[in-house]
């Protein structure tokens, strides 16, 4: 900006090692009461030489959790997950800490964490068709329960035209499961209040009109051959983690769904080759993730793939809207 700046050494040691915690976060599979939760520590060797014998230690309110060591290459940037186990909700506090060098600064950081209470659950589900083998929210309801111990989880299903009379106050999440959520409909105008008071929802849409996500004001198309999961884009989704090499992204196919036109990147939580099928977007308080299919026959084989569960954490926790940590 026009002034002059000199440099002036002020130490003349060679050959330092420093390595740093840069981060420490909690994975956006979120945290749920009674199960094993993760937290994400990134680590970066910030010197032109591979370190020794590095310990680093994780504590969970002044208790010791776990340890490692570990050896770094030179420049070398390693995200490493611990596992917490998750008992007791209320606010905790996380430490990370490595065995001091030279820099002893930026070998420890801190994060406060909040496990929220029991989850409660309000599934929306219509009746089945004769034809219909299974419940259409029976791969939901499972992923959900092997993810949530079964004393945390409040799981209620009602019809469609139970949801008019239902107190939603009740519950953290509303689950709607082929069902439309048009603008005109009759309870479109009671779930747009629940969010906005703080709930959570989230829906699996019929894939059968384009108007089907109308209270958010997002257009679509009916898709007959959406296509397989798009590897290119899974940064910010759901999905993210499958970027690793052994996992395979374009096996996941979908037969039939909703794509979303007008949505920005911000928003998309997963890609076919046709474009965004699920969203995530806040409504005054509250949140929605809205997938434009079923994970059902005819749909979509995401519901046969293990990641499938991955995925539904992701959703529900997002949508739970909770302030997880900060550090």
């Amino acid at each position: 900006s026009g002034y002059p700046m000199n440099w002036q050494q002020v130490d003349s040691r060679i050959d330092l090692q420093n390595c740093a915690i840069d981060r420490l976060e909690v994975t956006p599979e979120g945290v749920f009461l009674g199960r094993e939760c993760f937290v994400d520590i990134s680590i970066l060797n910030g010197s032109d030489k591979d370190t020794g014998e590095r310990t680093i230690t994780l504590y969970i309110d002044d208790k010791r959790q776990a340890q490692l060591v570990i050896r770094m290459k030179a420049g070398e940037h390693r995200d490493i997950p611990f596992s917490l186990p998750m008992d007791k909700e209320g606010w905790h506090n996380i430490m990370v800490e490595m065995d001091q060098d030279v820099f002893p600064v930026d070998d420890y950081r801190y994060m406060v964490v909040k496990v929220p209470p029991p989850l409660k659950v309000l599934a929306v589900v219509p009746s089945q068709d004769a034809d219909s083998p299974f419940p259409y929210d029976v791969y939901i309801a499972s992923a959900l329960k092997s993810f949530v111990a079964e004393d945390k989880l409040t799981y209620k299903v009602i019809s469609p035209l139970e949801l008019l009379s239902v107190n939603l106050s009740q519950y953290d999440i509303v689950l709607t499961v082929k069902i439309s959520l048009g603008s005109s409909l009759p309870y479109a105008a009671k779930l747009k209040e629940f969010m906005e008071k703080g709930g959570g929802l989230v829906s699996f849409l019929p894939a059968e009109d384009a108007t089907e996500a109308g209270i958010f004001d997002v257009s679509a198309s009916v898709s007959a051959k959406p296509g397989h999961v798009n590897g290119k884009s899974l940064d910010f989704t759901f999905l993210e983690f499958m970027n690793k090499p052994d996992l395979k992204p374009e096996n996941i196919n979908f037969t039939k769904a909703l794509v979303f036109n007008n949505l920005g990147r911000q928003e998309s939580r997963l890609f076919a080759e046709a474009g965004p099928i699920a969203f995530s977007r806040t409504l005054g308080n509250g949140r929605a993730v809205v997938f434009g299919f079923l994970p059902y026959q005819g749909y979509t084989d995401i519901h046969f793939n293990p990641n499938f569960v991955q995925m539904l954490l992701r959703a529900f926790w997002e949508a739970r809207n909770e302030l997880s940590s900060y550090s």
